[in-house]
């Protein structure tokens, strides 16, 4: 792993580097770290938004873009630098509902607003923990991390805090799309975070855990009961059966997926490869 970072001049830096703040270290105190079912996934995907933070510190930069994994990317970062800096001042991420935001792709404009999450999660992980009946706390003096207590649900709940200004969306769907899916009637109308904002800027759209779930499937280590592809989050704000998707390929040949619908083309910046699989190589 560390060889082939060094051949793509990828600098790669552990965790024992990185001094921990008090906030991780809070989180730290707060938490169950046994792993479980999930094998502690929800732990790690909530502590890496401060290992985040320490890296920032330790490099010495006030921006980042942070990719999950799973996450594939069809942009050039350098190239986007200067319009995610405009459009994002504090934090941005791509949401699937209200609430329940998908950090797949996670964008940080300023160290302090990663500050602040930092400690509304360390805050919130520690009030969980003391506000739990005797009983639980009898059981475990720690609190254990998954529904509702994981990321997405905690930065969905930081966002309601600070508001867009703090942070905002990644575009997940075409201003057309949005203001169709508003037009519906019914309870599935989502609310009004603005799922298309930015998208005339950026020209893209980012997968928040809807695209990738259709194209490809789930991930069947987590999800045994997973059938192929063409699953459907019924949780999304988007429903990809409205689209039709089409790789096809930029001046350089490089593979780009879009999603078309109404005779309008859409780039999609982003694809959630929940399922692992080596679709798009």
């Amino acid at each position: 792993m560390i060889e082939m970072a060094d051949r793509c001049g990828a600098e790669v830096i552990l965790t024992s580097q990185l001094k921990r703040t008090a906030d991780h270290q809070l989180f730290d105190k707060s938490i169950n770290r046994k792993a479980g079912r999930k094998q502690g996934f929800w732990v790690f995907t909530t502590e890496r938004f401060f290992y985040l933070e320490e890296a920032m510190r330790h490099l010495g930069i006030e921006r980042l873009l942070h990719l999950e994994s799973d996450n594939l990317i069809f942009f050039d970062v350098a190239a986007y630098e200067e319009r995610l800096t405009a459009l994002y001042s504090g934090l941005a991420a791509p949401f699937l509902n209200d609430n329940s935001c998908v950090p797949g792709v996670f964008f940080v404009g300023a160290l302090d607003a990663l500050v602040g999450l930092n400690g509304f999660i360390a805050r919130r992980v520690a009030r969980e923990r003391r506000d739990r009946p005797l009983i639980a706390r009898l059981r475990s003096p720690r609190v254990r991390m998954g529904t509702p207590l994981n990321d997405m649900n905690l930065l969905a709940a930081y966002r309601d805090q600070v508001g867009e200004q703090g942070f905002e969306l990644l575009p997940t769907s075409p201003p057309a799309y949005e203001m169709e899916w508003r037009a519906r009637p019914g309870p599935s109308a989502p609310g009004a975070l603005g799922y298309s904002r930015g998208h005339d800027t950026l020209g893209m759209v980012f997968d928040a855990a809807a695209i990738g779930q259709y194209l490809m499937g789930m991930d069947r280590h987590f999800h045994p009961r997973a059938t192929g592809m063409s699953h459907i989050n019924r949780n999304a704000m988007l429903d990809p059966r409205d689209f039709e998707f089409e790789l096809v390929k930029d001046e350089r040949g490089r593979v780009q997926p879009t999603m078309q619908r109404g005779g309008v083309r859409y780039r999609i910046g982003s694809i959630h490869n929940h399922s692992k699989v080596n679709f798009f190589l």
